[in-house]
């Protein structure tokens, strides 16, 4: 995972928040909680895979947007080398 500034962190959560939160009515309540507390405690990389990994599991689709969103933000942490994220798999889940 790349050495990442303050703001840069700053502006990853937010986004990840957001993503989580149009996750509401897709997702089960506790899961939506679970991946807030590891934003909250600065555990951005872990809610981000775990989301990825809940669209796929529990078959949500996402806009482009999102998936252009979640995959920017692989680039910006991973470098797109180091990522649990399987973006192939998660591209099936864009609504065309």
């Amino acid at each position: 995972m790349e050495t990442l500034d303050k703001e840069t962190i700053k502006k990853i959560n937010k986004l990840i928040l957001l993503l989580i939160k149009s996750m509401e009515g897709k997702l089960e309540d506790y899961l939506i909680n679970d991946l807030i507390n590891y934003l909250d405690n600065n555990e951005f990389g872990l809610s981000l895979e775990l989301l990825c990994e809940y669209i796929l599991e529990y078959n949500i689709f996402i806009s482009k947007y999102e998936y252009e969103t979640i995959s920017n933000i692989i680039n910006i942490i991973w470098n797109n080398d180091e990522s649990n994220i399987n973006i192939q798999k998660l591209v099936k889940q864009v609504q065309k």
